[in-house]
């Protein structure tokens, strides 16, 4: 369960990208690594723009913190910086993602919609 819970973070924080639809956009079964892979180009930080998928996927799973480290820092609003971006001991159960660092998350979810027009 908990599991699935992060994965759904790790979808809603890839697809709040800026210049990416979100979610709705994409067709159902499209990973969010893709979805940040085939966008154009500007549209993802830098940490990403020039990859593709089966990098990104294979530099996520080897080097997590230097993976997620940038993307955090370019796509969230940060209210305290995080000092440590992973760590992590599955053999202990000792999961730590962002050590120190806080945020306003539904400021973060919010922010990328506010700017679009109202129908």
């Amino acid at each position: 369960m908990a599991a699935r819970i992060v994965g759904c973070g790790i979808g809603r924080l890839l697809g709040s990208l800026p210049g990416r639809a979100g979610a709705r956009g994409w067709p159902l079964g499209v990973s969010a690594l893709r979805k940040v892979a085939s966008g154009p180009p500007g549209s993802a930080p830098a940490a990403v723009q020039t990859a593709s998928y089966p990098k990104l996927r294979v530099q996520a799973a080897q080097q997590p913190a230097a993976f997620w480290g940038p993307l955090a820092r370019d796509t969230l609003v940060w209210d305290t910086p995080y000092h440590t971006v992973w760590d992590c001991d599955f053999s202990s159960g000792k999961i730590g993602w962002f050590l120190g660092g806080q945020l306003n998350v539904s400021g973060n979810c919010w922010r990328p919609h506010a700017a679009w027009p109202t129908h």
